[in-house]
Formats: C-alpha cells, sequence, structure tokens
C-alpha cells in the first residue's frame, strides 16, 4: 500500500493542492496534467478524481487556496512593516519586492492563468477578478489610491517577471509617492 493511500481525504486534497500550486505556478496550468499531480502527489487517478471531478475544478481549487495564501501573506508582511514605522506606500512595495525576489517567482499566478485563454473558464476569471479587487480594495484600505496602485503594482509584476528582476517595482514605487 502506498503512503499516499493511507491519508484522509482531506490530507489528499491538502497535497494536490500543495503540489498544483507548484506545478501551476512554475510550468502553467496548460501545461500540468492530472497525471503530473498524481505522480508529485502520491495521490491516485482515481482518489483525485473524487475529490476534483475535472482538471477545471482543480484550477478553481488552487486558484481560490492561492488567493487566500498569497493575499494573507502579504497583508502579513505589510501589517509588520507598517508595525515598523514604514509608510504604507514603502510597506506595499517592500512587501512586493520581497516577493518578486523569492526563487521561482515567474510573476503573478493569477495573471498568468487568465494569460493562458485555453484552460480558462468563467468560474476562474470570476476567481481571479475576486482577488484583484481584493487586492485593490485593500490597497485603497491603506493607501486610499487603492485602483491606481493597484494597477502599478500589476505592471510592475508582469515586468518583473519578463526581465527577471525587481526594478520595476522601484519605478511604480516612485510614481506611487507622486499620486
Amino acid at each position: 500500500m502506498s503512503p499516499a493511500a493511507t491519508l484522509s481525504s482531506s490530507e489528499a486534497e491538502s497535497a494536490a493542492l500543495q503540489v498544483a500550486d507548484r506545478l501551476f505556478y512554475s510550468r502553467g496550468v496548460a501545461a500540468v496534467t492530472m497525471a503530473d499531480i498524481r505522480d508529485s502527489s502520491g495521490v491516485s487517478m482515481r482518489r483525485l478524481y473524487s475529490i476534483y471531478p475535472s482538471k477545471s475544478d482543480l484550477v478553481s481549487a488552487w486558484l481560490k487556496h492561492r488567493h487566500h495564501d498569497w493575499l494573507n501573506e502579504f497583508k502579513a508582511n505589510v501589517g509588520q512593516r507598517l508595525g515598523d514605522s514604514q509608510s504604507a506606500i514603502d510597506a506595499v512595495f517592500m512587501a512586493l519586492e520581497d516577493w518578486m525576489t523569492k526563487t521561482g517567482f515567474t510573476g503573478c499566478g493569477f495573471i498568468n492563468t487568465h494569460a493562458e485563454r485555453s484552460e480558462l473558464t468563467d468560474e476562474h476569471r470570476d476567481i481571479i477578478a475576486m482577488h484583484k479587487r481584493a487586492v485593490a480594495d485593500y490597497l485603497e484600505e491603506l493607501t486610499g489610491s487603492g485602483p491606481a496602485i493597484a494597477l502599478l503594482v500589476d505592471g510592475a509584476i508582469v515586468e518583473a517577471s519578463i526581465f527577471g528582476h525587481a526594478g520595476p517595482i522601484h519605478t511604480a514605487r516612485s510614481i506611487a509617492e507622486r499620486l
């Protein structure tokens, strides 16, 4: 009996989501198959499909999971910086730079998924839009210029992923300070 066969349903779901997060983020949704998730998670194909009846269902679960994890980590990083008496703009952009300079940064998982039109469903679009609204709302609470800052943030994330460095975040911060 494989170790994965002894996993509870919630453990199997968690294992599949962790692998989906790593693979979808690093390789893209279209490049990852359910067999890849099975092989990396150790969750059997039968069990995987009992939890997620389709790849689309797994992508939806992953996007929701990533939304909560990413936003909570971002808010914690920003909150810590605000506690250190940094301005809201500095706290936001320094937290983003921390994230961008981590090994394996490939941009925003939500923007990247949205760009994969062949894999995108209306449900996926709705989750992505919900995430982007939540980020803009949080930035509005902090700065009073949420939509403008969110637009700068998304542009900086895309450019940082294209150019492979966090330089665009410094430009975005400079523009945000002038708002």
